[in-house]
């Protein structure tokens, strides 16, 4: 099955990234100021430098869902064109990914919010159940982000594909709102903070709140919200939405590349001078922090695609990153399923005593701890691929949308994609 290898096994790797941050955030924080400070071994400072800046990789999930969702909206506006007019064949489009994305959106919500958030509030004993259940509300997660960026993504690109815009078009249109987006985040944390209370943390008092305020907030949020809100993470969609239209058919280009260094070049810049006048704010929501992440998110995949697919050496690749491009297989579920990682941390720790959910390890146990959580999710990829990953997100969510197809659950063909995967890229130079 043709497909970028590279966007596999970034999203592999990443998925790793962020459930190891996690832990490292729970068992390490008594080093994390160490690390922070440069007082840490040379080796574990490296180490924890590399997951504390993959831990902000939230967004390196949304610029790559964008890619793909745009890469399929061309896949399935060029099918649909052959047997319907244009405007019918747009609408369906937009109607197959919109789903798609409401999908994503109800799976982020019942994942991060009542799986993530609320059973391991209950688990820890950290918390009242309907407090939690409540909280959820004010909160928005990677996940609901991506789907609702989803939606509208691909309603940007149905329209442009309806209307016959040229790839240059789409990328003026993009820069331009990508621009407008980011600018906007200085003032929405300017007015947040001037008219609303706890403005970062909405979900705080919530209980006392009259219901108008609150169904306010809850409207609010995904644009609002500290963790990922549309402002300013939609400008790394619409970043996708470009790299996309411009790559969906298999063809990277010089042009290309070059285009993507100066786009993150452009967000390092953008970082250094929003530090400069507004501060150097490090919450992941300020415009400092999100354009220094997004330029590392950015830089780092182009540049595996250059290395990997632009110079024809994906396959011979694909061959040696089964290991990490396995998680790729369930990303979905994995991201949903994180609060499970809590059981390899209890057991852990009931065995050493090291303190780990107290944040007392050291390095050396830290590095033990992680290599033990990684290979519980290996393992539990590994037995769940023998029955095809049946019962999975990945494989709920296609079994939605391709119902009554020919071609359900192609993405699913372990073989084609783990194994012997073949790659989409036709390279051309300029």
């Amino acid at each position: 099955m043709k497909r970028y290898i590279s966007f596999d096994f970034i999203k592999g790797v990443g998925i790793l990234g962020v459930v190891c941050f996690h832990v490292l955030n729970v068992a390490f924080s008594e080093e994390v100021d160490k690390i922070i400070a440069g007082d840490a071994h040379i080796l574990l400072l490296l180490l924890g430098i590399v997951l504390l800046y993959l831990g902000y990789f939230d967004g390196l999930f949304i610029l790559l869902s964008a890619i793909g969702n745009t890469i399929s909206t061309r896949r399935q506006w060029n099918k649909n064109i052959e047997i319907m007019e244009k405007k019918p064949a747009a609408l369906k489009v937009f109607k197959n990914q919109a789903i798609r994305g409401f999908i994503i959106w109800v799976f982020g919500f019942i994942s991060e919010g009542l799986l993530n958030g609320l059973l391991l509030d209950v688990i820890l004993g950290e918390s009242d159940i309907w407090l939690s259940l409540g909280n959820e509300l004010f909160r928005i997660n990677v996940l609901q982000t991506i789907g609702i960026a989803t939606i509208i993504i691909s309603g940007i690109y149905a329209y442009c594909l309806y209307k016959g815009w040229s790839t240059k078009k789409i990328l003026i249109l993009s820069l331009t709102l990508s621009i407008i987006v980011l600018l906007l985040r200085p003032l929405v944390i300017e007015l947040g903070n001037a008219y609303m209370v706890d403005f970062r943390s909405p979900w705080n008092n919530w209980i006392n709140r009259d219901f108008w305020t609150n169904l306010t907030y809850i409207l609010i949020v995904p644009f609002i919200n500290r963790f990922t809100p549309l402002v300013p993470f939609f400008s790394l969609s619409l970043f996708g939405l470009i790299a996309g239209s411009y790559i969906g058919e298999g063809r990277i280009t010089k042009n290309f590349l070059k285009w993507s260094y100066l786009s993150a070049l452009f967000l390092f810049i953008t970082a250094i001078i929003s530090g400069l006048i507004l501060g150097f704010d490090l919450e992941g929501d300020s415009l400092f922090l999100f354009s220094f992440v997004a330029a590392g998110e950015i830089a780092i995949g182009t540049l595996i695609l250059q290395l990997v697919d632009y110079r024809g050496k994906a396959e011979k690749f694909g061959k040696k990153t089964i290991f990490f491009r396995r998680f790729n297989m369930l990303l979905l579920t994995i991201w949903c399923f994180q609060w499970v990682t809590i059981f390899p941390v209890l057991i852990f720790d009931a065995v050493t005593g090291w303190g780990a959910l107290d944040g007392k390890l050291n390095g050396y146990q830290l590095l033990l701890l992680l290599a033990i959580v990684v290979l519980f999710w290996y393992i539990i990829v590994r037995l769940w691929e023998k029955v095809e990953f049946k019962g999975s997100f990945e494989w709920l969510t296609i079994a939605i949308l391709s119902k009554g197809r020919a071609d359900a659950g192609d993405r699913l063909k372990i073989q084609e994609i783990l194994y012997n995967p073949e790659s989409i890229v036709i390279k051309e130079k300029d």
